[in-house]
């Protein structure tokens, strides 16, 4: 048999995996541009783009045809205005997923985490949440998997647009009362929510005190995790959101 055609069936199976594997968590998919808010047309030109560069999935190794470009400082951000519509659909804040796979990169259950080598220079890893883990370990995709970006290295994906979506990640799953953000300078701002102290609890303590909530998920037996997962996505979403907007709003410098 042809090894494309292996390639391409055995592609398809783990496809199909995930799919079971989102109807199974209750994930319905929001990968389709009407639903993110994406534009259709950029997209078109992301893609393209991200096919220049990397080929393939650069997590699974799947075929371009079975994936979709993902940004990672998402369009809600772009709307928002903290990033602009051309930074927002350019080829340094987008990468190459399977189709499968945006929507968990969309809902922060998995990340990529960059460290430098004096030798290889950047190195990438993926990260994926606790929570999780069984769940994406079924469709292969692991925490500590060494991934890589093709082309030229000033078409990679910026530093400050992964270390966004890794902040968020980590924000997202940390075990309830270790949260321990950033604190500002300890100056005086007229501006600032935040007292001469530096006490950014105060400011974010609104939200913490609802912590217990994504906690309370978190110590569910594994059938009722399940049940509740796409809520629970849905929650830290929201919740990340909630947070990294109280800490702007308090001074905090999130790069």
């Amino acid at each position: 048999m042809n090894v494309d055609v292996v390639f391409q069936t055995e592609s398809a199976k783990l496809e199909k995996q995930i799919k079971s594997l989102e109807k199974r968590l209750g994930m319905a998919s929001t990968t389709s541009s009407g639903s993110t808010g994406r534009d259709t047309n950029q997209q078109k030109k992301l893609k393209s783009a991200l096919i220049q560069r990397d080929k393939q999935c650069v997590v699974l190794k799947h075929h371009s045809d079975m994936c979709q470009a993902a940004q990672i400082v998402p369009v809600a951000d772009c709307k928002a205005g903290r990033i602009s519509v051309d930074a927002c659909y350019d080829v340094t804040n987008g990468i190459l997923l399977s189709s499968s796979l945006v929507d968990w990169f969309d809902h922060h259950t998995f990340s990529i985490e960059e460290s430098n080598d004096l030798n290889s220079g950047r190195i990438f890893h993926i990260r994926v949440a606790p929570l999780f883990a069984d769940e994406l370990c079924t469709v292969s995709v692991k925490d500590g998997m060494q991934i890589t970006f093709g082309g030229p290295s000033d078409k990679w994906p910026l530093r400050k647009h992964l270390l966004n979506h890794f902040q968020k990640f980590q924000l997202a799953h940390q075990p309830c009362g270790t949260v321990d953000p950033p604190r500002p300078p300890r100056h005086q701002d007229s501006n600032s929510t935040v007292g001469h102290d530096g006490d950014l609890e105060d400011a974010l303590d609104p939200l913490l005190r609802e912590l217990p909530l994504k906690q309370a998920v978190t110590d569910q037996p594994k059938d009722n995790m399940m049940a509740g997962a796409s809520t629970s996505a849905m929650w830290i979403d929201l919740w990340v959101t909630d947070v990294v907007e109280q800490m702007l709003a308090a001074g905090v410098q999130i790069v």
